[in-house]
C-alpha cells in the first residue's frame, strides 16, 4: 500500500543497486534545471542578457555513521568512490514498496569523512548523476 499524507524524513532512504545505506542519518536528492547563458554586451545598455540554457542535471548525497559493518559500509562505500563505479541510486521510502521513487544511474564524486570530539564519526558521500533522473511507480 502506498504511502500517504505527508512523508517523515525517516522514511526515506538512499539505496545504491537496491541496497540501503547501512545507518544512514540523511540523504538528499538535488535537481538544476536548464537556467540560462550570460550573453551581456556591450550593445546591452547596461540590462543583463540571457539565453535559455539546455539540459538537467542531478545529484544525490548521503550520510551515515562510519561503520565497518553492515550494508554498504564505509568500505564498500570508499570502494565505489575509488573504482569510478556506476550504481543505480534509489531515493525512496524505506517500507512502502508501492511508493513512486527517484532513480538514475550514477558515480560517486566524493567522499567526506567527520570525526568530531566525543561524537559518532561520518561519512559522507556525493554521487552525480550520469543522464535521465526518473521518478518512477513500482
Amino acid at each position: 500500500m502506498a504511502t500517504t499524507g505527508k512523508i517523515n524524513g525517516t522514511d526515506i532512504l538512499l539505496y545504491v543497486d537496491n541496497v540501503a545505506v547501512s545507518h544512514s542519518t540523511s540523504c538528499s536528492l538535488n535537481i538544476s534545471g536548464p537556467g540560462t547563458i550570460p550573453v551581456s554586451n556591450k550593445d546591452s545598455s547596461n540590462w543583463i542578457e540571457k539565453l535559455k540554457r539546455k539540459g538537467y542535471e542531478w545529484t544525490m548525497s548521503v550520510e551515515a555513521f562510519y561503520t565497518l559493518d553492515g550494508t554498504l559500509s564505509t568500505q564498500e562505500i570508499y570502494d565505489l568512490f575509488r573504482n569510478n563505479s556506476t550504481v543505480t541510486l534509489k531515493f525512496s521510502t524505506a517500507a512502502a514498496s508501492a511508493d513512486r521513487f527517484f532513480s538514475g544511474s550514477a558515480v560517486a564524486t566524493g567522499a567526506n569523512f567527520d570525526a568530531p570530539q566525543e561524537d559518532g564519526v561520518v561519512l559522507g558521500c556525493e554521487f552525480e548523476g550520469l543522464g535521465i533522473l526518473e521518478f518512477l511507480a513500482t
